[in-house]
């Protein structure tokens, strides 16, 4: 093999994924070992030196880790290797699936179907009767009211509901603090950044009703937006949506185009965030979680008294399993509350799941509690980030099985593919992908097309932002 390009592939756009079909006979010189037995025996360790040989080369070269058989390339691999590897050919997401996230629709009041900026023009699906009746909307300065009235009163004035809104100058934070309405603050940036703390403070205690009652607008941003004209609108409806939410509407249902999927409405989801403070004790907050329905109500917010602290980003043993009896004991109630019909759980989070946290989950919480449910309930593990792979707009490429698996999924708006890996009890490796596109078109609170976050691990992450920031300014 004397091949030894420096070219570097890395200004190549689209990435190519690559299964290796036989033995890498070029890495011998760096095992000094039988290529084959090593690469059988340690498959990871024959990745590392795959990518290794590769990266001496100038090549850019990731391996996946739950199948370190399986390489992404920055660009084409170079012809004297491709006789070693076969290539997974990405696919249209509507080839995969038999739909794309373009076929989503939102279903509003009367059945109303479209896109979820047509909250402008139609109500709400619907709002629960013991909701929010008072919004106070409180100003660090008058100009922040007046671009709010503007931009704001032709929606605020038709609310679905009956909503007394009133107006008030806003002279000390904790005017903000209390029950029995929804509050929405427009402040300064200034006035963000000298009093973060106590801001977050009072964030963090208006979660007490399971939905944050407390609404922060950047007034600076809006008096920017208004300036906007072909932003402001985008703008405004997703601060409708959130407002909505956060009075007890659900501002639209999901409609997926395929009827096989219509039980993922009736699925609950669990979304766990994890984030590390600023200051330097290396520990990690793990376990606030938020239980959603699939309809994007919040069932309950796991957090306050269930705040893990450890050295690393995964649960370990005895953390998972509390965090499972805890979970679990929510479960029940919602059992008790809407009935034993439930097709799905899904627990997600943004840290991939290893194999070992799946079995403790699989066998502490799904097989018991699965007898006392439905034995027609599947539970889904999945996590999801960022990459900077493009794969191509409108594409998927599959890695795994029905059981495991890896996504790489990049949607029409999306510069590069997200990560989605997954285990599944479910007898569907579409499972993963479909209940992605569902999540990220359920996110109240940014209806924005070129997303990558899901409810409700995008909520539990906001809400453990809220926290480390008033323990750790």
């Amino acid at each position: 093999m004397g091949y030894t390009s420096t070219r570097s592939l890395s200004k190549i756009e689209l990435s190519r994924v690559y299964r290796i079909s036989r033995p890498p006979d070029f890495i011998k010189r760096l095992i000094n070992e039988d290529v084959e037995e090593f690469c059988k025996e340690k498959p990871e360790e024959c990745a590392k030196n795959v990518k290794k040989y590769f990266k001496d080369r100038g090549i850019d070269v990731y391996y996946i880790s739950d199948f370190p058989d399986t390489f992404i390339v920055k660009g084409e691999l170079p012809q004297p290797y491709q006789n070693y590897f076969t290539e997974i050919k990405p696919q249209s997401i509507i080839d995969k699936l038999g739909f794309s996230e373009q076929n989503i629709r939102c279903i509003f009041q009367n059945g109303v179907k479209g896109p979820p900026y047509r909250i402008l023009q139609y109500p709400p699906n619907e709002c629960e009767p013991y909701g929010v009746n008072e919004v106070i909307i409180y100003y660090d300065d008058l100009k922040y009211k007046h671009a709010w009235q503007k931009i704001m009163k032709p929606y605020l004035s038709n609310f679905p509901i009956n909503v007394h809104i009133e107006y008030k100058q806003l002279t000390n934070l904790d005017e903000l603090l209390g029950e029995g309405g929804l509050k929405i603050a427009l402040l300064s940036r200034e006035r963000f950044r000298k009093e973060k703390e106590h801001i977050a403070s009072i964030k963090v205690r208006s979660y007490s009703d399971k939905i944050s009652r407390l609404q922060l607008v950047d007034g600076d941003k809006l008096l920017e937006k208004m300036k906007m004209k072909k932003e402001v609108e985008y703008y405004i409806a997703n601060l409708l949506s959130a407002i909505y939410f956060k009075i007890g509407c659900t501002p639209f249902y999901v409609d997926l185009p395929s009827p096989k999927y219509s039980y993922l409405q009736r699925a609950l989801y669990i979304g766990v965030a994890i984030a590390k403070p600023r200051k330097a004790d290396n520990n990690y907050l793990k376990g606030v979680a938020i239980i959603m329905t699939g309809k994007g109500k919040i069932i309950e917010y796991v957090n306050k008294d269930f705040i893990l602290e450890g050295r690393s980003l995964e649960f370990q043993k005895s953390e998972l399993e509390k965090f499972v009896k805890v979970v679990k004991e929510h479960i029940d109630n919602y059992k008790e509350r809407f009935g034993p019909d439930l097709p799905l759980v899904v627990v997600l989070r943004s840290r991939k799941f290893v194999n070992w946290e799946w079995k403790v989950l699989k066998h502490n919480f799904y097989k018991p509690w699965l007898a006392l449910v439905s034995k027609n309930t599947n539970l889904l593990v999945m996590s999801y980030y960022k990459t900077m792979h493009n794969i191509g707009r409108s594409h998927a490429i599959h890695v795994g099985d029905r059981g495991h698996g890896v996504w790489l999924v990049q949607l029409r708006k999306f510069k590069y593919a997200v990560h989605i890996n997954y285990y599944t009890t479910a007898d569907d490796p579409n499972l993963p992908v479909t209940t992605y596109l569902y999540l990220r078109a359920l996110d109240f609170t940014s209806l924005n097309l070129n997303r990558t976050t899901l409810p409700p691990i995008k909520y539990a992450k906001r809400y453990l932002k809220w926290r480390i920031l008033e323990e750790n300014p």
